[in-house]
């Protein structure tokens, strides 16, 4: 069994976010007939990133293995008390292996066929980043 893991943490200054803006006092601007809210990307004064990474392997009788990965981060704008944007929800991969080495079948070399699932997990509006409004 192989088990490894990683954490992680960033601390930045004058990271780039998404914030609401205004031109000539107007928070909106008028295209084809509709308004639109300003959003300009701006520097923030602080921002953290932190996450881990686990994973986790294992060879398994008759030539079979099992591997697995979990990845965790979270993001935030600490100048607007806030989410960052474009940070990932939960997400990983498990999957099961079998090998066919040349000692095992007629066919020269190995064969590798695997069984995965790539996951992730729901990203919350809370989670959003203010500015990003209610926008898939």
């Amino acid at each position: 069994i192989t088990l490894s893991g990683t954490y992680y943490f960033t601390y930045m200054t004058n990271a780039i976010v998404r914030t609401s803006h205004s031109i000539n006092g107007s928070d909106s601007l008028e295209y084809a007939g509709r308004f639109y809210r300003i959003i300009t990307n701006s520097n923030a004064s602080l921002a953290t990133i932190q996450g881990v990474s686990l994973n986790a392997g294992s060879d398994l009788p008759g030539n079979l293995s099992f591997m697995g990965t979990f990845n965790y981060q979270i993001g935030n704008d600490i100048s607007n008390n806030a989410p960052l944007a474009h940070i990932s929800p939960v997400f990983g991969k498990a999957s099961v292996s079998h090998v066919l080495k040349p000692g095992n079948s007629r066919i020269p070399g190995v064969l590798t066929n695997e069984f995965f699932i790539h996951y992730s997990g729901w990203k919350y509006w809370n989670d959003m980043t203010p500015s990003a409004g209610k926008q898939p």
